[in-house]
């Protein structure tokens, strides 16, 4: 679901450089745009999939190109939030896993791939 987050207003912009914009919430995601990529992508057909800079907190001008399959593997947090999303989703997993390594593997991913900075 990562690909799929708003382009930032201004403000936004200005609360993520400062970790202060929530890109958990639901609202942080552009549910239609990824809602039509998937339904094309159940129909076979092939999508150009923005790709979100976690460093600059927007869209790069290139795209992923992704092509339809039998099986298409969807993940993220709020995966199942959307139900236009879920009803689009002919098999559904839940992976449940324990907070703390969660919350390790999040900060390490977010210092690490994101360019945030512990403290």
């Amino acid at each position: 679901m990562d690909s799929f987050y708003k382009v930032l207003n201004e403000k936004q912009h200005h609360l993520a450089t400062r970790n202060e914009y929530n890109f958990d919430h639901p609202d942080a995601f552009d549910i239609e745009l990824l809602i039509s990529v998937l339904q094309r992508l159940k129909e076979g057909k092939k999508v150009e999939v923005p790709i979100y800079n976690y460093v600059t907190h927007s869209r790069e001008n290139r795209t992923k190109t992704m092509y339809g399959a039998n099986v298409i593997i969807f993940e993220g947090i709020l995966a199942f939030y959307n139900m236009d999303v879920v009803k689009l989703l002919d098999m559904k997993v839940f992976v449940d896993t324990d907070a703390d390594i969660r919350l390790a593997r999040r900060l390490r991913r977010d210092i690490v791939q994101r360019g945030r900075i512990s403290a």
